[in-house]
């Protein structure tokens, strides 16, 4: 079967968007050293995510159904927002290690029912 070049570029195009509007999610692991001994202290997750209208309300429910998770529930260094006519929405925050991405993602279902997409928490 031979394509146009226009069904050719729209092949292409149709395949690379869904990894143009993909979210993403990534995680570090915060230690603190010394000379002896390195001790993990907290995890720092970083969202993002496109698409997302009401921000504001979205970030108003992964606040409360991160608190779920006794682990999660007093994050430190938080930012939830984004620039409403954009649709992108950045969630950032730190917790303690027992936080994991399991309970991440929970919230992240919790709050949007995956409406704007689902996350996958990677190391960063």
């Amino acid at each position: 079967m031979k394509l146009t070049t226009t069904q050719a570029a729209s092949a292409v195009i149709f395949t690379l968007l869904p990894a143009a509007s993909a979210n993403s999610c990534s995680y570090k692991m915060n230690q603190f050293s010394t000379p002896n001994v390195t001790i993990p202290t907290s995890i720092s997750y970083d969202v993002w995510a496109q698409n997302v209208y009401d921000i504001s309300g979205i970030c108003g429910g992964l606040w409360d159904n991160l608190k779920r998770f006794g682990v999660c529930a007093t994050p430190s260094q938080t930012y939830c927002g984004g620039i409403e006519s954009t649709h992108i929405l950045n969630w950032r925050f730190s917790v303690t290690i027992g936080c994991n991405e399991g309970m991440v993602h929970s919230t992240w279902w919790e709050a949007t029912k995956n409406n704007f997409g689902s996350i996958n928490c990677l190391p960063a």
